[in-house]
């Protein structure tokens, strides 16, 4: 594999860079259509190691060739000699999966790091035709090709100014998937307005989402959907939202909830962090403005939580300042004006053990 490279390096710096119809690219092509090199793991640390012994023209030469090959790399190609090489009885599909793949996975362990600005240089947002090339590699390769891609190559999702990238390197093991941006996931890059207040997006409601996992029938969807199916069917329209927090920091109703559930239960967790959370998003949602939909029954829900969390005394008084404002609105479910009531009541006993002491 690395003769066959190497030597396209050497025939592109003797052309002083061909064009993208000039590259012999048939034998690798033949070779690389078929299976991604990321399904064994060994491979991928044997190829890094050998391209790493390429001096810094080489490995910049053979980078840009393989962006240009994989620029084409999806589209129709003419004849080759090598047409007759058949090893696995594959769709067209599937070999234009596994050919774009180990494009991209050479190309980073060539380089080191290549961005989707790189891979899509054209278009203005990277993280579009990334995901759709991702989900064609997940529906065409196997398991363990896609399982090796997640573990072999460490994608991290950036902001330069105010477009979004993605920076794809060398998983070395070492790599941490950070906490979901969501700002980035929607495109909202900083600075817009849509940072501020409460943020949602229609088509992404837990019946929308029951409706494509069905439709997709795939394990992941339905396993992630299956685990909150009962909190989406409690709350479809609470259960959608964010509420930005601080500055820049978007946090999901149901996020908020859940961490508070288990916020006592969970090691180097920081409970009154947690609970402080949900009272502010309480605080947003218990607005009277607010109180149509389903956000009554979240209401429920996240009162209760805090409410035993006040009463047994998890929850200090700082954490459940944010409910001040809450607890004077006047609500016409009868369950929801007795926790507030309640949760009132305790409050002012929290704070007057806290003037006591």
């Amino acid at each position: 594999m690395t003769q066959i490279l190497t030597g396209m390096v050497a025939r592109e710096t003797a052309t002083l860079g061909s064009p993208l119809g000039g590259i012999d690219d048939g034998l690798l092509h033949a070779l690389l259509s078929f299976a991604v090199l990321t399904a064994r793991a060994p491979v991928v640390a044997f190829l890094g190691d050998l391209l790493g012994r390429l001096d810094t023209r080489q490995r910049h030469v053979l980078t840009d060739l393989l962006l240009r090959l994989h620029s084409r790399a999806l589209y129709p190609r003419t004849d080759s000699a090598y047409n007759g090489y058949q090893p696995l009885g594959l769709t067209v599909p599937a070999r234009y999966a596994a050919w774009s793949a180990n494009l991209v996975v050479l190309a980073v362990l060539t380089a080191g790091q290549i961005t989707g600005s790189q891979l899509f240089p054209h278009d203005p947002d990277p993280a579009i035709p990334w995901r759709n090339q991702a989900m064609m590699w997940r529906s065409q390769l196997s398991s363990e090709e896609v399982y090796g891609l997640h573990h072999s190559i460490a994608l991290e999702r950036v902001w330069e100014g105010q477009r979004r990238n993605i920076c794809l390197s060398r998983d070395d093991g070492t790599f941490t998937v950070p906490a979901t941006d969501i700002y980035w996931t929607y495109n909202i890059p900083p600075g817009h307005p849509n940072r501020r207040g409460i943020l949602a997006w229609a088509g992404h409601g837990p019946p929308a989402l029951l409706r494509k996992a069905n439709f997709t029938a795939g394990k992941s969807d339905d396993f992630m959907y299956h685990g909150l199916q009962l909190l989406g069917d409690a709350f479809p329209t609470a259960a959608n939202i964010f509420v930005t927090l601080d500055t820049d920091r978007p946090v999901s109703a149901v996020q908020v909830l859940l961490a508070a559930l288990l916020a006592p239960y969970r090691d180097g967790s920081q409970p009154s962090s947690a609970y402080s959370d949900l009272a502010r998003v309480t605080r947003e949602l218990a607005n009277p403005a607010n109180l149509e939909d389903d956000y009554g029954t979240y209401l429920k829900v996240a009162l209760t939580v805090l409410l035993s969390a006040a009463e047994s005394g998890a929850a200090s008084p700082a954490s459940l300042e944010p409910l001040i404002e809450a607890v004077n609105v006047s609500a016409e479910d009868p369950q929801v004006s007795d926790l507030l009531e309640r949760l009132s009541r305790r409050m002012c006993d929290l704070q007057a053990n806290d003037e006591r002491i």
